[in-house]
């Protein structure tokens, strides 16, 4: 044994030592997503691809190559030569360089362990071909040789161009593959290795768009939904993706061309309590307690307050196609903090949310929201590219706050989004001022009041939340001025979301200051520094259910003990 482990230890320091005079090169980057001219790779782009060298005390002069790719997405088609002597070139000055690439069409190059090592001449000693008659891919043997009175120097030895063929969408890319070198010196005594780090290979990506067989566009909020594509036929879920902060995604090799799917849209089920917080607040409530309170004697609806088919599903909370009082007790518990009042089916990690086709959900009336597929649009794909817009909602976000909007004919939001000027909505149709102010703590508690005005607006129901430092302050309770309306208060470590509704309908509030907030110290109040933070969890309504915006003039409450002063 301990002969063995000798013979071992010797090999690795000889092989050590030979790499030490062993050129390197490198197929760099491992990723190219930009043509020659420095923008993004669309088909018909040429693309380059460095061959980094380092000399590590070598006098190779030239190499012998072996590279393999897809002929149907990507060609080669030249070498092009750092100038000898420049920044950044293997080639010394003075020196000299050319090619020749010998082209096998149809060839690849067959992987296995002994021919995928960091030595390139044992990759060729071990290389083996497999033929396809009309195949994909080919193998380039590609001879380069230099002269130089000079040793190479550590540089770019040239960079290796290919063309990005004009294929149909959908193509699945493989990479550019490096696969063995060997190398000949000023000695011209035979050949040598050439050291090759992994990775060995250079994956060209074209701009999404420019390959993909579905252009998907969401109309996403704060909140954004996974969207799950699945084969109409088999059931099997193709694509799964998140699209980007603008709602954009691109499906192209994931999907094949000519087939029916079925989209669907999907939130984390541990998110949905977080979720519904944000989403579902006073004015979501009040606009379905108009509509439920003023319906007419024959149980139809007025749609003063839900004008669209998408609000009327956004307030089908226990999800049957029918809006009644048990869809308004469900919201109230919801926005009062009582309860979550969408729930997952144990074990699932996923659950799927109302989304329909951007053209339907814009036009679906209060008339037929019942009529509307919910769950899974339906489209075909094709062998170019298919634009696929859709919009979606959350489960009791009536106002659309952070769900998709809904656009009118002429251009204009129905409803108002939570990315605004305002905090709680983009376009309200009126605004009420909060004011709240530092507040300098001179015992072990301190009130916070919430001034509000309602500059002329009659209020039907208001909501707040803030957020604090649980190791130096404690929430104790909450007092209000408006004593017909229904005051709410759910809290936990470090947050407090409270609140207040007409529950008739019959008191309307105009401004003053409806809330007072009691905290105590954890700490000797005198000497506190600390602050309350106000959320953009905050929403207002008027007499009519209409969400109302709401202005703040901080969002930051200081305290200060007065021994700070």
């Amino acid at each position: 044994m301990n002969k063995l482990l000798s013979l071992v230890t010797i090999f690795q320091i000889i092989v050590t030592f030979s790499y030490a005079q062993t050129p390197e090169l490198v197929l760099r980057p491992t990723e190219q997503s930009v043509n020659i001219r420095g923008g993004v790779i669309k088909k018909g782009d040429t693309v380059q691809l460095a061959l980094a060298y380092k000399n590590n005390s070598s006098s190779a002069r030239s190499f012998y190559l072996d590279f393999e790719h897809q002929i149907t997405a990507i060609n080669f088609i030249d070498i092009v030569f750092p100038t000898a002597g420049a920044t950044g070139s293997a080639i010394p000055t003075g020196g000299t360089a050319t090619f020749q690439n010998a082209y096998y069409p149809g060839y690849s190059f067959g992987k296995n362990g002994q021919n995928t090592t960091t030595d390139g001449t044992t990759n060729f000693r071990y290389a083996f071909y497999n033929y396809t008659q009309g195949g994909n891919k080919a193998i380039n043997r590609i001879w380069v040789n230099t002269a130089s009175t000079s040793n190479l120097v550590d540089g770019d030895l040239g960079y290796l161009r290919f063309k990005v063929e004009n294929i149909s969408a959908g193509f699945a890319y493989d990479s550019v593959y490096f696969n063995a070198a060997e190398s000949y010196t000023n000695g011209y005594n035979g050949y040598a290795s050439v050291f090759m780090p992994k990775p060995r290979n250079s994956y060209i990506t074209p701009i999404p768009s420019n390959n993909a067989l579905i252009n998907g566009k969401v109309d996403v909020s704060t909140i954004i939904p996974k969207i799950m594509i699945v084969d109409s036929a088999t059931g099997i879920v193709k694509a799964s993706v998140v699209p980007s902060s603008i709602g954009e995604f691109f499906l192209g090799s994931e999907v094949s061309p000519n087939t029916t799917y079925l989209a669907f849209a999907a939130i984390p089920t541990d998110s949905i309590p977080a979720y519904l917080n944000k989403a579902v607040t006073v004015s979501d409530y009040t606009a379905a307690q108009n509509e439920f309170i003023k319906q007419n004697l024959d149980r139809t609806y007025t749609n003063a307050n839900m004008k669209s088919g998408a609000s009327w599903i956004a307030s089908d909370i226990t999800m049957n196609k029918v809006f009644d009082g048990n869809d308004v007790t469900a919201l109230f518990a919801q926005v009062t903090g009582v309860d979550t009042v969408v729930k997952a089916v144990t074990g699932q990690t996923l659950y799927n949310i109302p989304m329909l086709e951007a053209g339907v959900y814009d036009t679906l009336s209060p008339e037929h929201w019942k009529q509307a597929n919910l769950y899974g649009v339906k489209f075909r794909t094709s062998t170019v590219a298919q634009d696929l817009k859709l919009k979606y909602l959350i489960p009791g976000d009536i106002n659309r706050s952070h769900s998709s909007q809904v656009i009118k004919p002429d251009g204009t939001r129905q409803s108002f989004s939570v990315k605004s000027s305002a905090v709680n909505t983009f376009n309200p149709n009126a605004t009420i001022d909060v004011s709240l102010n530092n507040i300098t703590v001179t015992g072990d508690q301190f009130i916070v009041p919430v001034t509000v005005d309602g500059k002329g607006a009659s209020m039907s129901g208001l909501q707040f939340e803030f957020v604090f430092d649980e190791t130096k302050v404690k929430f104790e309770s909450v007092t209000s001025d408006v004593p017909t309306w229904l005051v709410f208060a759910s809290y936990g470590p470090g947050r407090v979301k409270f609140g207040a509704v007409d529950k008739d309908l019959k008191t309307p509030y105009v401004g003053g200051t409806p809330f007072k907030l009691v905290f105590s110290t954890l700490q000797n109040g005198l000497n506190i520094n600390s602050t309350i933070k106000v959320t953009t969890n905050m929403d207002a309504s008027d007499m009519s259910g209409n969400q109302l915006g709401v202005n703040l003039n901080t969002t930051t409450i200081k305290l200060t003990g007065y021994n700070n002063f």
